[in-house]
């Protein structure tokens, strides 16, 4: 337990900062059905803060907010004035997902006593789905994790193609504007082609899942004989005793919405208000690969040539791998360096083949432009 101390002292911190940063949204909403959620978010931040709080005195240690947490504090209700409460909460909620398996870990190996596991797991009941049903359903704060697969697919896919286009291309071409003007051709090729890949990888996927969704509606209306084996099966694979199947069954089967909805989710495995919209879709992929596309071309316009516009590329690219890993690591649990680390080795080893394949050429065919 002793090794985790650090780490519970920062919980402590982070749950009072919530807190008094949910407090501080209350008193600036207006609605006042949001203005009670905020309340209510707040006095369970405080809840898990005391909680934490106690378990430190326990153990001998008088935890205090600290000058940090002071500070973090003043500037999240800055931004919160400056940019309002959503784009907030998303940013502070990118890393929950580390903190919630932190407090598992704890749950399951942690040496506490009964009533100190108790409290822990009805933390992590609020931290996984009563502060997620106040924030998506009552302040309709959508989690960061519906657009960061699209948004982040196309940053990595632009800073790699493009970074390889003008490492390559800077090698036989001295003059930059000709390599900038290469650069955002293939930038803008790639921007169209990843917002229309989007668009109809969305769309495709709402089509399949709405017409297998008419056909599951449609088995339950004509042969409810067949749902209720469905609704068995189901059971018995998720661990319902044989003795218990036939009553759940039949009191599922007193609902149509019920049955049809679990008949749903066994069978698409996603419902169809779960997809991506596909103008979303390929807005988020566009935009992000267009955005991307800028650093690695930036030194070339800026005039820079040759082997100096090339170390400038790679390393304005390198920078924004490295954010973009972090940000990938904090928003999914995964060590943040580990996962730079990796984008910036792949992203560098493509530009590195590509320079390769340059030089090689330059060599051999004698190609050079001025």
């Amino acid at each position: 337990m002793k090794k985790d101390i650090g780490f519970i002292v920062g919980a402590y911190r982070d749950e009072h900062a919530d807190s008094r940063l949910y407090k501080s949204m209350a008193m600036r909403i207006k609605d006042e059905t949001k203005r009670r959620a905020f309340e209510e978010l707040s006095e369970i931040e405080k809840s898990h803060a005391d909680f934490w709080y106690n378990f430190l005195e326990s153990m001998g240690i008088a935890p205090s907010v600290g000058l940090a947490s002071r500070l973090k504090l003043f500037f999240m209700i800055l931004f919160t004035r400056l940019f309002g409460y959503t784009l907030t909460i998303r940013l502070f909620e990118m890393g929950e997902l580390a903190t919630i398996k932190k407090y598992a870990e704890l749950y399951r190996t942690a040496d506490l006593t009964e009533s100190t596991k108790e409290w822990l797991g009805k933390i992590i009941y609020d931290e996984i789905s009563h502060e997620e049903y106040l924030l998506s359903e009552i302040l309709k704060v959508r989690p960061v994790f519906e657009r960061v697969r699209d948004a982040l697919y196309g940053m990595v896919d632009a800073l790699v193609e493009v970074l390889a286009v003008v490492v390559g291309l800077a090698n036989i071409i001295r003059e930059p504007i000709v390599v900038a003007l290469a650069g955002i051709i293939a930038g803008s090729a790639g921007t169209f082609s990843m917002a229309a890949g989007a668009y109809l990888s969305a769309k495709s996927q709402r089509e399949i899942v709405s017409a297998k969704t008419a056909k599951v509606e449609m088995e339950a209306e004509v042969m409810p004989e067949s749902v209720s084996k469905k609704l068995a099966d189901y059971f018995h694979r998720n661990g319902l005793l044989e003795e218990d199947v036939k009553e759940v069954v039949s009191k599922v089967m007193g609902s149509k919405r019920a049955y049809v909805e679990i008949l749903k989710r066994e069978e698409l495995g996603t419902l169809e208000s779960e997809l991506p919209s596909p103008k979303r879709a390929a807005l988020d992929a566009g935009l992000y690969y267009f955005l991307a596309a800028l650093f690695p071309i930036a030194p070339f316009v800026l005039g820079l040539s040759s082997l100096s516009g090339i170390m400038s590329a790679v390393a304005s690219s390198a920078t924004a791998l490295a954010v973009t890993g972090i940000l990938v690591g904090v928003i999914t649990g995964i060590s943040p360096l580990r996962k730079a680390g990796e984008m910036v080795g792949i992203a560098l080893g493509a530009a590195g083949l590509t320079y390769m394949i340059g030089t090689l050429a330059k060599a051999m065919l004698g190609i050079e432009v001025l």
